[in-house]
């Protein structure tokens, strides 16, 4: 008996040592699991900032607080901590991994990431707290066979590119952000957080995020938005993605710049240079940050010319004309924007200029001498502020529905993967801001790049949502008719709770091929547990 008790003792201890040091993330969070509850606890709306926040929230501030905290010491065991990872060695100081000092954009920084030809980059823009919209995106990557339930990435050369703004203005925030922090957890060199200028502490504190931790979890008043919002310095202002080999450039890749806003005066030539292949970071001059989140585009308003961007205080203002001077001549590294911010009426934004093909450089060629004094400043800013006041009815010099840019001709040019995007004018705005903005599609866009970049395509995806649908809940319907694997997911919404909100076969999607860790370690602790029960009542004997 006493060997028998010695034997269940040690292997009660071997399967806890299993349990608690086999990575703790891989059953950390249930994609099935979370929208079962959200779903069923959660309204979705379609209205602006002024409401009120669900007072029966599912997501716990305790959840949160660990969610945020094993984010910031992620980032304590990665490159971002290493001073040979950045241009100069400007690494961030000790305190910008701690959650105690607080002011905005404490060492600001833009990130390099270079990724093979052939890659597939997903990028999706402006949430604003749209919970519901994040998460049936989620279940379009799932039905393409691009994650998994527990969020992991199961592609590979798979790439997800959030472009900002994902708190304020609607009633989930908090739970985005714990989302897409999962998200990142789960894949940490393939997931980027980008940050927008609602990732700010000031502004969230004007346009909502405040607001709901207040009301959904208490405490001191501000306490908690002060935690929070300390992760904001963790996002990068901008991604340089690069891929395949430019050979004006010495075959170095051809890089697109990632952000939520658009234009600053930074040049970022040195860094996308460096043949050091461990430095994927630099700090930005203090002076040198804010176009990136703050920055808009327009179609003509500007003259050629950029601007300050007056309507918002902060950034720049760029027509097209004033873009390709910009991409031609100050910033020759780059070959595009992809962005979000101008998040109003369409989902996915284009500008008129389309069907450029090769005539892009002569463009390009022909700007570099553009006279800056054709247009005086002070009337772009009268053009502007005229098309400014007409905000409510969308944007009236862009940008524009990509679907209205597109003539007959575009179209019958796109294949599985999309556009030609070297034909069109490199600027390219997502949002999917279905609560906060009322947008009535769920939105996302897939780049996939080449060796040559006249050969990258982009496929703009758009899923139409019950316009009614203000005040319901939504249920996920899973439907095989069309040959896109994106397309097999979408949503009826119901004055009642929804009692299954996944159709079980959606779910049969997310197990990951070969063995379910996740059943794995649930198995072992459950033999764990029955084994310190039968070595108790041993005992007791």
């Amino acid at each position: 008996m006493l060997h028998l008790k010695k034997i269940i003792c040690f292997t009660s201890f071997v399967l806890n040592f299993i349990s608690v040091f086999l990575p703790q993330q891989l059953n950390a969070f249930s994609l099935t699991e979370m929208t079962t509850k959200y779903f069923k606890q959660y309204k979705e709306y379609t209205s602006g900032i002024t409401f009120n926040y669900p007072k029966n929230h599912v997501l716990t501030w305790e959840q949160f607080e660990t969610t945020a905290k094993t984010f910031v010491t992620e980032h304590k065991k990665t490159a971002l901590k290493k001073s040979e990872s950045w241009m100069k060695g400007e690494a961030p100081p000790d305190d910008f991994f701690t959650f105690e000092k607080r002011y905005d954009y404490h060492h600001a920084y833009v990130q390099k990431k270079v990724i093979p030809s052939g890659s597939t980059v997903f990028f999706i823009g402006d949430f604003h707290g749209s919970l519901h919209s994040l998460l049936r995106i989620l279940w379009h990557f799932v039905a393409a066979g691009y994650i998994d339930d527990t969020l992991k990435i199961i592609k590979d050369n798979c790439y997800i590119v959030f472009n900002g703004d994902l708190v304020d203005r609607g009633r989930y925030s908090i739970e985005v952000l714990d989302t897409v922090l999962q998200l990142k957890l789960k894949n940490w060199d393939t997931v980027f957080l980008l940050r927008g200028n609602h990732e700010e502490f000031v502004t969230s504190k004007k346009y909502g995020f405040i607001d709901e931790l207040n009301a959904k979890y208490g405490g001191p008043k501000g306490e908690k938005h002060t935690f929070a919002s300390k992760l904001f310095d963790f996002f990068p202002m901008a991604l340089y993605l690069g891929s395949g080999k430019d050979a004006i450039a010495g075959n170095k890749p051809h890089f697109v710049q990632c952000c939520h806003g658009g234009i600053e005066m930074y040049e970022p030539k040195d860094f996308l240079d460096s043949d050091d292949k461990n430095i994927v970071f630099e700090k930005l001059p203090d002076d040198k940050y804010m176009g990136f989140n703050w920055s808009d585009f327009v179609q003509n308003a500007t003259g050629g010319i950029i601007i300050n961007n007056f309507v918002r205080g902060a950034g720049y203002i760029a027509d097209v004309a004033a873009t390709f001077k910009y991409l031609g001549t100050q910033n020759s590294s780059i070959k595009a924007f992809f962005r979000g911010h101008q998040d109003h009426t369409h989902v996915f934004k284009m500008f008129f200029g389309s069907n450029l093909g090769a005539t892009v450089e002569k463009k390009i060629e022909d700007l570099k001498n553009i006279d800056a004094t054709k247009l005086a400043d002070v009337q772009a800013k009268e053009k502007l502020l005229e098309t400014q006041s007409a905000k409510a009815r969308g944007y009236p010099d862009g940008p524009y529905d990509w679907r209205d840019v597109f003539s007959p001709e575009d179209k019958t040019e796109m294949n599985a993967n999309g556009f030609l995007i070297h034909k069109y004018v490199p600027v390219f705005t997502f949002t999917t801001a279905t609560e906060a903005r009322g947008l009535n599609f769920d939105s996302y866009g897939k780049l996939t790049t080449d060796n040559d970049y006249k050969q990258w395509r982009l496929m703009p995806y758009e899923f139409a949502l019950d316009e009614t649908r203000a005040g319901k809940y939504a249920t996920l319907v899973y439907e095989t008719t069309d040959a896109d694997h994106h397309k097999h997911v979408s949503a009826v919404f119901t004055d009642a709770p929804p009692t299954n909100p996944i159709p079980e076969k959606l779910i049969a999607l997310t197990k990951p091929s070969g063995e379910d860790m996740t059943n794995l370690i649930k198995a072992l602790t459950q033999l764990k547990d029955n084994l310190k029960k039968l070595s108790a009542r041993l005992l007791v004997k």
